[in-house]
């Protein structure tokens, strides 16, 4: 089922900034917002916006990326038309109209971004699951072990929250040969991603507090953009909130086809708009996917 809309939430008197070719288009959809062809945002006055609608219809992944990252940094909350985000659709979020267009809306960041109840409160609630997980990880690690060999598990340091680095914990999923991992996936390690439940050591980097149970996924040092693009300053943005067990990009079907910038999307989708409300929504797809052998 598609997650409804968030509500709207826009302080009295806030200006609205319509950024990109293509703006006067949208003025009746905004009502006395600015127009202005900006097509990046390093000159955008942050200080006066307090609604970015961003009208380029041909505006690039790098692009709207930036432009987030700029919102998340200034506080301001984003439109941007639902055509440029197809990814949030395939996640199964529902746009809203504004006129007879539909918008993706992002809403503002707090200038403070902090970890979050759920970051709070995961430790305890992997704690809570362990009487149930502990023999499931038995018997998962003996699978491995007899199909496999050894090692049964794979760890891994990661970029985590605040740009700290960890070590990840995974059922492993690649055969090793003198050991170190190949690109080839066992028939173990095949099943056990299709169900996500190579994950679930991770149980563990809850209960050290090194990860959430809802978050971006954290990323390989290896594969951290480190530059001057927008996806690199969306990172730091990014990195304001725990890294997690599960996320909007971990449960969109068909994942393995999106790439970085897209996973940056969906994530900067439910770091603007997370509530109980979405996070429940994101467990109960993960449970699906997991029951229906889509994780991976």
């Amino acid at each position: 089922m598609p997650l409804p809309p968030p509500r709207p939430s826009r302080p009295a008197g806030a200006t609205t900034l319509i950024a990109g070719r293509g703006g006067e288009a949208l003025r009746t959809c905004f009502p006395g917002a600015v127009c202005d062809a900006l097509a990046a945002p390093d000159s955008c006055p942050a200080e006066r916006i307090a609604d970015l609608v961003l009208a380029d219809p041909a505006a690039s992944r790098d692009t709207i990326i930036a432009w987030l990252a700029w919102a998340g940094r200034a506080g301001a909350a984003v439109w941007i038309p639902a055509a440029l985000l197809p990814e949030l659709a395939q996640a199964g979020i529902t746009p809203q109209l504004v006129g007879a267009t539909p918008f993706y809306h992002f809403r503002a960041l707090r200038a403070e971004t902090d970890r979050g109840a759920v970051a709070h409160l995961s430790p305890l609630l992997a704690l809570l699951a362990m009487p149930i997980a502990l023999p499931l990880l038995g018997l998962l690690a003996l699978r491995v072990r007899l199909a496999d060999g050894r090692p049964v598990l794979f760890a891994q340091k990661r970029i985590g929250y605040r740009g700290r680095r960890f070590t990840i914990y995974k059922f492993r999923t690649m055969r090793v040969t003198r050991m170190r991992p190949t690109r080839q996936v066992t028939r173990a390690g095949e099943w056990l991603r299709r169900h996500g439940l190579d994950e679930l050591p991770q149980l563990f980097n809850l209960l050290s507090g090194s990860m959430s149970l809802i978050g971006p996924r954290p990323l390989p040092i290896a594969e951290h953009p480190h530059g001057d693009d927008g996806t690199s300053a969306w990172m730091a943005v990014r990195g304001r909130v725990m890294p997690g067990l599960t996320g909007l990009y971990q449960v969109c079907p068909g994942r393995r086809g999106l790439g970085l910038a897209e996973m940056c999307i969906l994530d900067a989708y439910w770091l603007h708009n997370r509530s109980a409300r979405l996070n429940a929504w994101i467990l109960l797809r993960t449970a699906a996917a997991m029951c229906g052998g889509w994780g991976r």
